[in-house]
């Protein structure tokens, strides 16, 4: 799961550019590729709601990973508050 919000958050693939047994070692060892500055100061709702939600998938024990029941609960739990927060409000 954390490789798809990470996708979602940065539209980067996470291991492109390493060869294909790097990158299974990597995957293994729970290592991301550093995000940029930019989404890593982010405080927008959405970039903090991803990156919490890849945390929660990437903890190294088993024990403290969270399951996909709670990660989607709390990105519903997230957007629920994006939705409130916006409420009324003209994107077009």
């Amino acid at each position: 799961m954390g490789n798809i919000f990470y996708k979602l958050l940065t539209n980067e693939r996470k291991y492109n550019d390493l060869p294909l047994k790097v990158a299974q070692e990597k995957i293994k060892r729970k290592q991301l590729p550093p995000l940029n500055s930019y989404l890593e100061a982010s405080n927008f709702g959405i970039h903090v709601a991803l990156k919490n939600a890849i945390a929660m998938t990437l903890q190294r024990y088993p024990q403290e990973r969270k399951s996909a029941k709670e990660v989607y609960e709390y990105l519903a739990k997230e957007l629920s508050k994006h939705e409130e927060n916006t409420r009324g409000t003209n994107f077009n």
